[in-house]
């Protein structure tokens, strides 16, 4: 059986023959031009575009099941309030003279009745909440 061995390239090689390549292309004479103009339908109308309305600072409506200082307490409930299919996130956040506390909060809700329908579930199933209602601050409405 014969040896049968690719020669190494090297960089260099590679370049060069990459550049041989690229040298047989031939540039366009001219770069595509588009006429918007004529794709787009005639409106001559030259009205800026209305501003948007500015973003709804209706309160969001939450349902808070707990606060804990161990995480692994949020997480039980959680799991808990999951079986019930119920959905439900856990805020982490440092609060002055408590430390950590992982609220578990649900929502948001875009009525009260919704926020009412999954009280009175929990409620059923002994799991006391909490309303909250937040206002959104300028910054975090898109």
């Amino acid at each position: 059986m014969g040896d049968r061995r690719q020669p190494v390239q090297t960089r260099q090689t590679r370049k060069r023959a990459h550049q041989a390549r690229c040298a047989r292309i031939p540039a366009p004479d001219t770069a595509p031009s588009f006429d918007f103009y004529k794709v787009l339908p005639d409106n001559t109308s030259s009205a800026l575009p209305a501003t948007p309305a500015p973003a709804d600072t209706a309160p969001r409506l939450y349902l808070q099941a707990g606060a804990f200082q161990r995480a692994d307490e949020a997480d039980n409930l959680k799991a808990q309030l999951a079986l019930l299919g119920v959905e439900a996130v856990i805020q982490t956040s440092e609060v002055a003279n408590k430390g950590v506390l992982h609220r578990v909060r649900i929502g948001p809700f875009h009525t009260a009745d919704e926020a009412n329908r999954t009280r009175s579930l929990l409620a059923q199933n002994n799991i006391p909440v909490t309303l909250v209602k937040e206002v959104p601050t300028q910054q975090e409405t898109p």
